[in-house]
């Protein structure tokens, strides 16, 4: 019973991992009052005031660097940071699609946005969406991907 997509899911996805109890988690990133958010992992404090691993925005990051350029300090050194949600965690949120229009800042562009809520597909304000996926492809695995253009491919 998988219907046309027979195969195409059947492996690990692209952007997947296995969490520390064998269950398959997905990453996103986090979307709060309309605006998807941009986090980093802290790897090096520099003159900074985080503290080494912390999890700090995007905005949070730009503010302490400039603070710290301006004083001819030594800036902090981050990595982008995925929050990565088991199925059972993945039910409590509502999700838009990778593909959902964004503004130069972060903002959703439309008010309502085609997203995933408990298992299912729904169009919700953009104030409600949690998450966002990272890719558009992270559903299918490695060779399922290369396919150019598959949401268009019937075969």
């Amino acid at each position: 019973p998988e219907g046309p997509n027979i195969g195409l899911i059947s492996s690990l996805a692209t952007y997947a991992r296995i969490n520390d109890y064998g269950f398959i988690e997905s990453p996103y990133k986090k979307a709060d009052d309309g605006r998807v958010l941009h986090h980093f992992r802290v790897l090096k404090v520099g003159d900074g005031s985080f503290r080494l691993g912390q999890i700090v925005t995007g905005d949070e990051l730009d503010a302490e660097n400039e603070k710290l350029e301006a004083a001819g300090k030594r800036l902090v050194d981050a990595e982008p940071h995925a929050f990565y949600l088991s199925a059972w965690e993945e039910e409590k949120y509502i999700i838009a699609q990778a593909n959902a229009r964004l503004d130069e800042k972060g903002y959703f562009v439309n008010d309502r946005v085609i997203a995933r809520a408990g298992g299912d597909f729904v169009t919700v304000e953009r104030d409600r969406i949690d998450y966002i996926d990272i890719s558009p492809k992270q559903l299918v695995s490695v060779a399922a991907a290369l396919i150019p253009f598959l949401e268009n491919d019937d075969a």
